[in-house]
């Protein structure tokens, strides 16, 4: 008898085999999955990280805090001598000028769409007070004299889900949203016209 097969199990092998292969899949799906959520020209998150975000959101017991953004100009740097080139870099500066605010790892840079980005920041979550400081943060930040020294122009607005007031996270979107449009009214009327733009030499990060 030739050597001792005693607790051998071809079948066993090829599991553990395949289970090889079948986590090099896994991982590389993983990978496929987190690479499409990534806006490929900013270098942030897309629209469906925000879509898988919402789906995921438990009203019962999640908080969050964010800030709706839309930037201001876009038209104007892509149709001036920079052209296309000129408005890409104009957005991938905006997202560093957010990045530099919202460093915690939980804070979520997202492009909704176009000129549009969403933020959505763990800072505010837990309370009302802690959500005033979160609003004066964003505030002190975004303040037009800070903006022009970094040669960007957008307009914003800012959203605590509660479950008192929302019964998704898509409501407290919408509220977002809507205070983001009445802010870019309220500089249209008071003559914020596009600032000069000076691009500013930084890495995006997600």
């Amino acid at each position: 008898m030739e050597g001792n097969n005693e607790g051998y199990n071809p079948n066993q092998q090829a599991f553990d085999e395949s289970g090889g292969i079948y986590g090099v899949i896994q991982d590389l799906l993983k990978q496929k999955e987190e690479e499409s959520l990534i806006d490929p020209l900013i270098g942030c998150y897309n629209r469906k990280y925000w879509e898988k975000f919402s789906a995921n959101f438990n009203p019962k017991t999640d908080r969050i805090s964010m800030v709706s953004i839309d930037v201001d100009g876009l038209k104007q740097i892509n149709d001036g001598p920079g052209g296309h080139a000129a408005g890409d870099k104009y957005l991938i500066d905006t997202v560093n000028f957010l990045r530099n605010i919202f460093k915690d790892p939980e804070d979520k840079i997202i492009r909704m769409g176009g000129d549009e980005f969403l933020v959505l920041s763990q800072k505010g979550k837990n309370s009302h007070e802690s959500y005033d400081h979160f609003k004066e943060y964003v505030n002190n930040y975004f303040s037009e004299d800070k903006l022009k020294t970094k040669g960007l122009n957008f307009s914003y607005g800012i959203a605590h889900f509660t479950n008192k007031i929302d019964k998704t996270v898509q409501d407290t979107l919408e509220r977002s949203d809507h205070r983001m449009y009445s802010n870019k009214r309220i500089r249209k009327e008071n003559d914020s016209n596009i600032l000069p733009y000076q691009p500013v030499q930084n890495k995006v990060r997600v």
